[in-house]
C-alpha cells in the first residue's frame, strides 16, 4: 500500500534551479520561508490562503480529439455515441492544421487542470498522431501518445486496412522514439475489440513487443459493448480472454474502465500485471455503470484515474477524484448491511 498522505500547513517546499525538491518544511513564518529561499538562491512564491500545492497528476485515459467536443451527447450510451458523435468529429483530424489547433488547446487545458502526466489517445491518422507528440514535446508534458487502431466495424470515413494501420503504427512508433525524449512514449492503442481484427491486434502485439512499448485499450466499459465482443469472438470465455490471447494483456497494459469484469477477469489482470484505469466520470455521463474499484484495489490490481474525455466532461483528475468518492458511496449503498456491519 502506499504511504499515507501528509498535508503540509503553512509550509515551504523548496526547489532548486535544477528542479528538484531539496527541502520541505511545516509551520513556518514569512521570515523562516525568505531564508530558506535564500540558501537555495531561488525566488519565494506565497501561495495564499486560497491555494494548494501538491505533486503533478496524472490522467490514465484520455482521448485528445474529443475535447472539441467536451460534454456533448450525454444523453447517450456508448456505442450510440460513438457513431453519433465520436467517429464524425474524429473523422476531421485527417486535416492536421485542424488537429493541430485542436491539440494545443487540449494540451494546455489539461497541464492547466494540474496534470503532468497524461496516456492520450490520438486518432487513426498518422500525421495528426505526430502533431499531438509534437505539441506535448512543445509543452513539456510527460506522456504516452497513441495513434488509434480500426481496421473493422467503423464507418467508411474513419477506417483502416489492416496493412496500413500496421505499417502507420510502426511508422508512428519510430517517430516518437526517434525524439530521444524520456517525457514522450509512444503506446500501441487498439481502440477496442469491435474495431480490430484479431490479424490487426496480433500485429500490434508485436509491435508492442519488438518496440518494448505500452499497451491501452478499453475493457468491460458497457454491457452492450461486452455482449457485442461475446459475438464476434465466441471461442473466447470473456473480453479480457480475447486481448490476452492476441497477446495485449501485459504488465505495460492500460485497460479503461473494467466496469463489469467476471471474478475470472479480474483474476486474468492481476496474473498478468495489466493496470486499470478507473474513469467515474465517464462512467456516470455515459451511464455505463459503477466500477467496484475498492474491491479491485483490495486484491492487488493497479488502478489509476482517467478523466475519458470526452465520455467524462471535465478534463480535470480533480473532477474525478470527486466522481469517485461519489461512486464509492453508491457502490456502498448496494452491499447488504446489518446493524453489526462496518
Amino acid at each position: 500500500m502506499p504511504p499515507p498522505l501528509e498535508h503540509v500547513t503553512n509550509g515551504v517546499i523548496a526547489v532548486d534551479k535544477s528542479g528538484k525538491i531539496v527541502q520541505v518544511e511545516s509551520n513556518v513564518n514569512e521570515s523562516q520561508a525568505k531564508q530558506i529561499a535564500s540558501k537555495y538562491g531561488v525566488s519565494l512564491f506565497p501561495l495564499g490562503s486560497q491555494k494548494f500545492l501538491m505533486p503533478g497528476l496524472i490522467d490514465t485515459h484520455i482521448h485528445a480529439p474529443q475535447y472539441v467536443f467536451t460534454g456533448s451527447g450525454m444523453d447517450l450510451q456508448l456505442l450510440d455515441w460513438l457513431n453519433t458523435f465520436t467517429f464524425p468529429r474524429e473523422s476531421r483530424f485527417n486535416n492536421t492544421n485542424y488537429a493541430k489547433d485542436a491539440y494545443s488547446k487540449v494540451v494546455d487545458r489539461v497541464i492547466r487542470s494540474g496534470t503532468t502526466a497524461a496516456s492520450y489517445y490520438a486518432t487513426i491518422h498518422l500525421d495528426a498522431s505526430k502533431a499531438l507528440a509534437d505539441i506535448v514535446e512543445a509543452k513539456g508534458q510527460r506522456a504516452f501518445v497513441g495513434k488509434v487502431n480500426m481496421d473493422r466495424n467503423s464507418p467508411d470515413y474513419l477506417i483502416e486496412t489492416t496493412a496500413q494501420s500496421l505499417k502507420d503504427t510502426e511508422a508512428f512508433i519510430q517517430y516518437v522514439l526517434g525524439k530521444k525524449n524520456s517525457r514522450i512514449t509512444p503506446i500501441v492503442t487498439p481502440r477496442f475489440v469491435p474495431s480490430c481484427t484479431s490479424e490487426l491486434m496480433k500485429g500490434l502485439s508485436g509491435l508492442a513487443t519488438k518496440y518494448n512499448v505500452p499497451i491501452q485499450s478499453h475493457l468491460d466499459e458497457n454491457l452492450d459493448e461486452i455482449a457485442w465482443v461475446k459475438e464476434l469472438h465466441p471461442d473466447q470465455p470473456d473480453y479480457t480472454s480475447v486481448y490476452d490471447s492476441h497477446g495485449l494483456l501485459t504488465n505495460r497494459s492500460i485497460m479503461a474502465h473494467v466496469v463489469y469484469p467476471t471474478d475470472a477477469e479480474r483474476q486474468l489482470l492481476k496474473k498478468r500485471g495489466a493496470g486499470i484505469s478507473h474513469c467515474p466520470n465517464s462512467n456516470l455521463s455515459l451511464r455505463s455503470g459503477i466500477a467496484k474499484i475498492r474491491q479491485m484495489m483490495t486484491e492487488g490490481q493497479k488502478v489509476g484515474l482517467g478523466t475519458d474525455v470526452s465520455g467524462g466532461y471535465s478534463p480535470s483528475i480533480l473532477n474525478n477524484i470527486r466522481n469517485g468518492y461519489f461512486s464509492a458511496i453508491a457502490v456502498a449503498l448496494t452491499i447488504p448491511r446489518t446493524s453489526t456491519s462496518n
